[in-house]
């Protein structure tokens, strides 16, 4: 032991210490993996779990187009806020894939919605109906619009048109449908022939009238009345 004493030097020590460090550097290296040799055959199943997978260490780059897909995400595992905000348009939605919209303040196309029933369920510009004029009467023609009625989605019955009775007969021009009548006879401002003014009256019966009240204006309104204009509601009181 004393010997070795005296044989021990700082240059003896240095290099023990150089040489220990030289083997564990190598046994470091001989232990070190090589770039990219490990793959999922290296890695035990659920070994790799959320907490050790540092964020943001994986970014859209790095993921191959289309590895990812329907069939490995599970059901429900996505919300609208794993959604970037903007990134799905209407064009990348499959509308057959939607279920009925439960609430909508506009929409351009619908085959059904509670509004409808507000508005009778009809179209808001129906088409007009042609009248069947009766005792006489007939279309005054000469490029004058049709004789027609029609109900609006409101409820409200319109006339329209221009008549003309060739020969004297029944003031009555024609009828209304019983869904179509008011409550009470009413009376509109008609235009006559030369532009005089009469009445088309409309009776609770459906009566339809040119309403006159002396030969002179009788024989103005077989010449020419206007219906246009005529509008009630049937509902009022």
């Amino acid at each position: 032991m004393t010997l070795l004493r005296k044989r021990l030097t700082y240059a003896n020590v240095m290099s023990s210490i150089a040489l220990f460090i030289a083997i564990g550097g190598a046994s470091y290296a001989s232990f070190k993996l090589p770039k990219n040799s490990v793959g999922p055959k290296q890695l035990r199943k659920n070994s790799v779990t959320k907490p050790k997978i540092r964020k943001k260490s994986i970014s859209t780059p790095k993921i191959v187009n289309g590895a990812v897909n329907s069939a490995k995400v599970a059901d429900g595992s996505l919300t609208g806020t794993d959604v970037q905000a903007g990134s799905l348009t209407g064009a990348q939605v499959n509308a057959s894939t939607l279920g009925t919209v439960p609430n909508a303040s506009h929409a351009d196309k619908a085959s059904s919605a509670d509004d409808a029933s507000k508005l009778g369920g009809v179209a808001p510009v129906p088409p007009a109906i042609p009248i069947t004029l009766l005792n006489g009467w007939q279309p005054y023609g000469g490029g004058y619009d049709q004789p027609a009625y029609w109900q609006d989605a409101l409820g409200e019955v319109h006339l329209k048109g221009s008549v003309a009775q060739p020969i004297p007969d029944s003031d009555v021009i024609f009828v209304l449908p019983a869904n179509m009548r008011p409550a009470r006879s009413t009376n509109w401002p008609a235009t006559l022939d030369s532009a005089h003014f009469g009445t088309i009256e409309i009776e609770a019966n459906g009566d339809v009238r040119a309403r006159t009240f002396n030969g002179e204006q009788a024989t103005q309104s077989r010449l020419f009345t206007s219906m246009e204009g005529v509008g009630f509601r049937p509902s009022d009181p």
